[in-house]
């Protein structure tokens, strides 16, 4: 009998042994998923702390003129502190300058790029290529007492390609564009719609249905519900149409017959709430193509305008036929102060990360700045 009491006893050590040994590898397990959590978690924020910083330097060279006092409210944004008063005048520019624009150098760097190219593409335009010399300088610009933030960037414009910046060991690609002059999928009129689809390459079939579904699920009154394959659809995912206006660019994937690839695609192009007309330096070839009776060579002028740096409100105007003035009302040339950013990391820690967001300037420059990442 006592043999039998020391195998019960041993059996219930051994049992008592195990769960101990299961709990503390359990406690391990759960240990290191937390740190590789934590690790990750930091990484990202890191990542974004940087893309913000990177994404700052590029709107503050474009919205705030050199040793500008109000650059110091750009940064705090940049590091999420309170921003400083940004009211106070910069020191007047003396006499010999007061008819040049100080330009910050991103935009000297961008100059000097276009500079180059043009001489390789025509050597023998010496007009051209004094015009960008000129704006090097400052140039053309007008210039004035303390110009405001928005004034700056509607002078400039915004770069007609990304924008390669380097800061603390990082490099990265800062792509902006004017968040207000896309295509506002809320209110697009279907045939500009259509045509942009087609445009983009989406097979005939399929634009049909994707515009009868955006309609719908908008709220346009004339359209009805769309076909009984899309109705199944929503019912088992559950999904009831919205019938009014999108929130945000993702609703799109509710659509039956828009998948991820199809967003990732036009989701440039497109935005929530547009003023009604298409940004000319932000908007893709094919959102230019969709407007009323625009041919291929008004495009290729437009789009070079912008690879060259020099699309404005008068540019624009001789690339548009004449007797069009019903494009200049679809088309502008100066950016809003709503804009969008892609900031990819190419080198240093997160290279590969990629980030998304608005920033939004006014008359004292960048006042506010919004990122998250992009999956």
């Amino acid at each position: 009998m006592r043999v039998r009491h020391r195998g019960f006893a041993l059996i219930v050590v051994l049992l008592a042994a195990a769960m101990v040994f299961a709990l503390a590898v359990q406690g391990a397990v759960f240990m290191r998923a937390s740190a590789v959590e934590a690790r990750v978690l930091h990484e990202r924020t890191e990542a974004e702390r940087a893309a913000r910083s990177a994404a700052v330097l590029v709107l503050t060279g474009l919205t705030v003129s050199e040793n500008d006092p109000r650059v110091a409210r750009s940064l705090a944004v940049a590091r999420g502190a309170p921003t400083p008063d940004a009211g106070i005048a910069p020191p007047g520019k003396p006499e010999d300058d007061k008819d040049k624009l100080q330009l910050p150098p991103i935009i000297r760097e961008l100059l000097k790029g276009q500079l180059q190219e043009e001489e390789k593409k025509d050597p023998d335009n010496a007009g051209g290529r004094a015009q960008f010399a000129a704006a090097l300088e400052g140039g053309g610009l007008a210039a004035s007492e303390g110009p405001s933030g928005l004034a700056v960037l509607k002078s400039l414009g915004l770069p007609g390609r990304p924008v390669d910046v380097r800061e603390g060991g990082s490099a990265f690609r800062v792509e902006v564009s004017d968040a207000a002059g896309l295509i506002d999928v809320n209110t697009v009129p279907r045939d500009r719609l259509d045509a942009y689809l087609r445009g983009r390459g989406v097979p005939v079939a399929d634009v049909a249905r994707i515009v009868e579904q955006i309609l719908y699920w908008r709220g346009d009154p004339e359209v009805p519900f769309p076909d009984a394959r899309a109705a199944e659809a929503w019912r088992r995912a559950g999904v009831t149409p919205r019938r009014g206006r999108m929130g945000a660019l993702e609703e799109l994937l509710f659509l039956p017959s828009v998948t991820r690839e199809l967003l990732d695609l036009i989701k440039p192009d497109l935005c929530l709430a547009g003023d009604g007309k298409l940004h000319a330096g932000s908007v893709s070839r094919e959102a230019l193509l969709s407007l009323p009776r625009v041919d291929a060579d008004v495009v290729r002028a437009i789009l070079e305008l912008r690879d060259t740096g020099t699309l404005n409100d008068h540019t624009l105007d001789r690339a548009l036929p004449l007797g069009r003035s019903d494009l200049r009302d679809l088309l502008r040339a100066r950016p809003s102060n709503i804009l969008r950013l892609v900031i990819t990391i190419t080198e240093g820690p997160g290279a590969g990360r990629r980030f998304e967001g608005l920033a939004v300037v006014d008359d004292t420059g960048l006042i506010d700045l919004g990122l998250r990442p992009l999956l």
